[in-house]
């Protein structure tokens, strides 16, 4: 089956010259969790070729619910592991990249278009930004506590010139209808961005409640 025909009915929706240029663009994906796995499965699925997937930790038996990449007979292997052969699976031509290792300061970004986060400390996602920023990368964000969640897109600015988080809590409440909601709009978000789409996230912070169905866009500059 040729290129086109996988994306038979998503060309309509997004364009041919978009579709062409996520045939040539690649991302980091940091954080192989919730988030993560949902946003991996949906960019590959997009037809993404290439995707860094960065994580140090490995499947445990709290993480299946949420995090739809990973079966009850992964518990004990490394997440990144698995994700390059469940994304592998999908067959598609999209090239896994699997980086097991902690976003630390030394932490180096590989050459792509977008970097994601999709971390689950406050710490991490503030380094990770500030490393995207000094490489002028665009840097999508997304969090989920509970019923809520929030998406946001920074160029060339931190989290912290824009959000203050609280203390990291070890467990956060996790719930598969957000993430998924979350993710499949953090997943947008890069496609957008990628294709040059001139409605994004970029200096906006979109606020989702499932509790009681509620979204806000507010821009950074009024939080």
């Amino acid at each position: 089956m040729g290129y086109s025909k996988y994306f038979a009915r998503q060309i309509p929706v997004i364009g041919r010259a978009c579709q062409e240029r996520l045939k040539k663009s690649s991302v980091l994906i940091a954080g192989m969790g919730g988030l993560g796995s949902s946003v991996a499965t949906i960019l590959t699925r997009n037809g993404m070729p290439s995707l860094y997937v960065v994580d140090d930790d490995v499947v445990d038996e709290t993480n299946i619910h949420r995090q739809i990449l990973y079966n009850i007979e992964d518990v004990g292997k490394k997440k990144v592991e698995i994700a390059k052969q469940r994304l592998g699976e999908i067959g598609f031509s999209t090239e896994i990249h699997p980086i097991f290792q902690k976003v630390e300061r030394n932490f180096r970004i590989p050459k792509v278009d977008v970097v994601i986060d999709c971390l689950d400390n406050a710490r991490s996602k503030t380094l990770l930004s500030e490393l995207a920023a000094k490489e002028s990368i665009p840097f999508v964000h997304a969090g989920v506590n509970g019923y809520v969640g929030q998406i946001l897109t920074l160029k060339n600015k931190t989290l912290s010139d824009v959000l203050s988080f609280p203390e990291d809590v070890k467990e956060t409440p996790a719930l598969l209808q957000v993430i998924s909601l979350v993710a499949s709009i953090q997943a947008m978000e890069v496609v957008n961005l990628i294709c040059e789409k001139p409605n994004n996230l970029i200096g906006k912070i979109l606020f989702v409640d499932l509790l009681d169905y509620d979204f806000e866009v507010v821009n950074v500059e009024d939080v």
